[in-house]
């Protein structure tokens, strides 16, 4: 068993000066007060991969684990991988960590890693960081599944008509997609974070919410980008969830959690500028191209573990994810 440090992104405002740089404009247009101290979240936490009925004649197995990084609201500690296996590498354009492991010609039909770390979370806010520019202009263009076609542009421009700030802009459209929007796992289709879906049928969960969201804001102009991890229960378990931020000139990264407002209403203004602290970040974008590259298609979100056998990818992999919250 190893220990791995986890390189930090940099924070460019103190937590007192991103507090301080929250709006408190009227609210309708601006992101809720947040006071101070921000709650925080910790947790021990236990990631386990298996992957089972390996072929014997397999020449090469390939995994790409997503990892949570470090920054000014997360903080990941004592990061240890079981057996001591792969390197931790980041994939090229947002700088996702991950852990890729490589095994050749395994003798073993089932393979399995476990990683572990302690977490602190905080309440997240608006906030300043760098972005370079290569990432804002990403943050303008559509995605395969996240389409800014001219149906998105219209209603963009409907949504947002007589609306000239970025504020103004995002919370129309933050409306716009509470109204439109139902959170249902039953009608087909749900889950993939498709714009076009989300527009005919109106329903789904986080990934359809904040893809809908996420294209009519860069439709508007404004730079947005995709944010998926778990969810932190206090029994200890985990659940897939995302959320989106756009960007604000004034204001910086300003983060929204439409489908968590929609399933509490009274804390729909909470979630235009605010995340709860019960969750983990693990990716940021769509579309991602691993690092090294997978053979397959890029991933439409990495939030579980990607493997291939002999450059195809392998299904046969289940992914744990249980926490022990800390007093």
């Amino acid at each position: 068993m190893r220990t791995h440090n986890l390189l930090k992104q940099t924070l460019f405002l103190s937590l007192p000066a991103l507090l301080a740089a929250s709006c408190h404009t009227p609210p309708c247009h601006s992101p809720s007060p947040a006071p101070e101290p921000l709650k925080t979240y910790r947790t021990a936490f236990m990631n386990g991969l298996v992957i089972e009925g390996v072929p014997e004649q397999a020449a090469v197995v390939r995994a790409w684990l997503p990892l949570p990084p470090t920054n000014g609201f997360q903080q990941v500690e004592n990061l240890k991988i079981d057996p001591p296996v792969g390197s931790i590498r980041r994939e090229e354009l947002y700088g996702n960590p991950l852990l890729y492991i490589e095994w050749r010609k395994p003798a073993e039909k089932k393979l399995e890693v476990t990683v572990s770390y302690d977490l602190l979370r905080r309440e997240e806010v608006a906030h300043a960081e760098e972005t370079p520019p290569r990432l804002m202009d990403r943050y303008l263009q559509p995605d395969r599944l996240g389409i800014i076609d001219k149906r998105v542009q219209r209603l963009a421009a409907e949504i947002t008509a007589g609306k000239s700030d970025v504020m103004a802009k995002a919370w129309e459209i933050y409306q716009h997609v509470l109204r439109h929007m139902e959170y249902n796992k039953e009608a087909p289709g749900w889950g993939r974070g498709d714009t076009a879906r989300a527009c005919e049928v109106g329903k789904g969960n986080c990934s359809d919410y904040h893809a809908l969201f996420i294209s009519l804001v860069r439709a508007s102009g404004i730079p947005a980008r995709f944010h998926y991890g778990l969810s932190l229960k206090p029994d200890g378990a985990t659940g897939p969830h995302c959320w989106a931020e756009f960007y604000d000139p004034e204001r910086g990264w300003v983060p929204v959690d439409i489908s968590e407002a929609d399933k509490n209403p009274p804390r729909t203004q909470y979630f235009f500028g605010r995340l709860s602290e019960d969750r983990v970040l693990y990716s940021t974008g769509r579309d991602l191209v691993l690092n090294p590259p997978q053979a397959g298609e890029p991933l439409n979100f990495f939030i579980a573990p990607y493997v291939e056998v002999d450059s195809q990818h392998y299904p046969k992999v289940t992914f744990t994810a249980r926490h022990s919250p800390q007093s």
